[in-house]
């Protein structure tokens, strides 16, 4: 619904660019990062011409790129398929385009139906450009909100200090989390040492530590608070 809503506000002759397949990486677009809609990541009103369409990993890394030229009301349907940015359809002027096959580095042509006749649509879409895979590195997934809850009642009930910080040691190299599951994890700890300690083990499996400023919500003491951010301005 919410691809379709950014759809309406746009401006008619505005173009998008709609990437699917990539739940664990983000689309950025000529430098900005798309809007995640649903399973679709979007890039609303684009001017027509030409932008640059890149998958990161969780850390910023690029996956893949690839430059596409667009009218400008044209929507591009891209998938994240194998590391790779694959075009799945392109519309315009409400018609959909046929993209046909071509070889290895030409430009691919497109062909509209307008009712009688075939005609060509003059802006390319070049093939993506793909990142090495030993330069890739996507990280573990994020861990499920299902999980999430469960691993906080799980720490919840633990009486003893060490064996809450034994639970917060399971996430390290095999979930990644965002600073938000951080506080919540740092509020169920009671102590001090237990929330720089957790903070310390968390810090590298956080997709957005830019965001760390947040944390100190969920802290009471200024040398807590000054301490814990030290350590993401450091990672």
């Amino acid at each position: 619904m919410l691809p379709l809503l950014i759809a309406l506000a746009a401006p008619a002759d505005a173009a998008e660019i709609l990437v699917r397949d990539a739940p664990h990486a983000q689309v950025w677009v000529d430098g900005a990062p798309a809007v995640r809609a649903g399973g679709v990541q979007v890039a609303p009103e684009l001017a027509g011409g030409r932008h640059v369409v890149e998958l990161r990993g969780p850390d910023r890394r690029l996956i893949a790129w690839t430059e596409v030229a667009l009218p400008a009301d044209a929507r591009l349907t891209l998938s994240a398929r194998d590391r790779a940015l694959v075009t799945v359809k392109l519309e315009t002027m409400a018609l959909p385009v046929r993209l046909d096959p071509y070889p290895h580095g030409a430009d691919l042509t497109t062909t509209v139906s307008y009712g009688y006749g075939y005609g060509v649509n003059p802006y390319p879409v070049r093939p993506a450009h793909h990142v090495p895979a030993p330069v890739v590195d996507c990280g573990p997934p994020m861990m499920s909100p299902g999980a999430f809850t469960a691993l906080v009642r799980a720490i919840d009930d633990e009486p003893f200090s060490s064996d809450r910080l034994d639970l917060v040691r399971a996430i390290p190299g095999r979930y990644a989390i965002t600073i938000h599951q951080l506080g919540q994890l740092l509020d169920t700890l009671t102590f001090s040492s237990e929330k720089i300690d957790a903070a310390r083990m968390l810090r590298g499996s956080v997709v957005d530590p830019e965001n760390a400023w947040r944390l100190n919500d969920h802290l009471t003491f200024s040398s807590e608070k000054r301490e814990i951010q030290a350590m993401f301005r450091e990672a």
